[in-house]
């Protein structure tokens, strides 16, 4: 099979360009934010549909029992406990 190529004017290919610059930034600073923790979690679409894929580290369960929690208790001094 071969391919035919089509010639691009000028302004196509400068459109084009900047489209793809446009799609470069939006993915780096997808990746940036995955790598700095700011992400939790990642949907991808696929054949089967919309799957959720999330993203865990060691301190997952330490911060799940902090959000569940509905009292806590803070020691600010040695003499001094104040609960919440």
């Amino acid at each position: 099979m071969t391919k035919m190529l089509i010639a691009k004017t000028r302004e196509q290919l400068i459109i084009e360009n900047e489209e793809l610059r446009s799609r470069l930034a939006e993915t780096e600073e997808a990746l940036n934010a995955i790598r700095n923790g700011e992400v939790d979690a990642i949907v991808v679409s696929g054949s089967e549909g919309e799957q959720v894929y999330s993203i865990s580290s060691a301190e997952t369960p330490y911060r799940t029992f902090i959000e569940e929690m509905s009292e806590g208790a803070d020691h600010p001094d040695e003499k001094k406990a104040e609960y919440s």
